[in-house]
């Protein structure tokens, strides 16, 4: 019986580890097709204004140059090198110890553990945005689509993660919800301005989660 007991424990914790490779490599594919996306609408917008057009041309300090023609001065803070932007936190950052049952999902750098697989279900020790979307990335890639419970706070940070992310929430009373914040990105997406989409900046692809 014992025997039974830890082969059922290690296919547990196999699976919650092959589960979080798998999310990685989705967050990773899914952030590669966001960059697609955008630079399609930047190279092919519907209405370029002039500042745009600027940009968009071989010299694109013309458009700073037009924008503070009257010779106001940009407001900037410069620094001696380029770093790139850092994504949004996601599950790349977080690594899995395994402990009988349970797998310990911990942000790199720390000790506590911001989330617990326990097989059947997802434990959430730490209610902060980056915590609870990579264990909604990791539920979605185990199960596919995942009910949620707990306080109205969690369930509009999932709800409002899910939406962004993709993830599908299986609760009945939450598909209003979902719905409606899915129209919002949308209609934000639609009202955002060109010469905002053109200074977006190239982001390099990530390298995933290594051991």
């Amino acid at each position: 019986m014992a025997a039974k007991r830890g082969r059922g424990q290690a296919i547990n914790a196999l699976r919650s580890v092959l589960a979080h490779e798998q999310a990685v490599e989705r967050a990773v594919l899914r952030d590669a097709h966001r960059r697609e996306r955008e630079q399609f609408r930047r190279d092919f917008p519907p209405f370029p204004d002039f500042k745009w057009w600027l940009k968009k041309s071989k010299n694109p300090e013309l458009a700073d140059e037009w924008r503070y023609r009257h010779g106001e001065r940009p407001a900037q803070i410069i620094g001696d090198r380029y770093e790139q932007p850092r994504a949004e936190k996601d599950i790349r950052d977080f690594s899995p110890r395994v402990s009988g049952d349970n797998v310990f999902y911990t942000r790199r750098g720390e000790n506590s553990a911001a989330f617990i697989d326990k097989g059947k279900l997802i434990s959430i020790r730490d209610e902060s945005r980056d915590a609870v979307l990579a264990a909604l990335q990791l539920a979605a890639q185990k199960w596919g689509a995942v009910t949620i419970t707990g306080s109205e706070k969690y369930l509009a940070t999932c709800v409002q993660l899910a939406a962004e992310h993709g993830i599908k929430i299986k609760n009945p009373e939450l598909q209003n919800r979902l719905e409606q914040a899915r129209d919002n990105l949308r209609q934000q997406a639609m009202k955002r301005p060109l010469s905002e989409q053109a200074r977006t900046p190239k982001r390099e692809p990530s390298r995933g989660w290594s051991r």
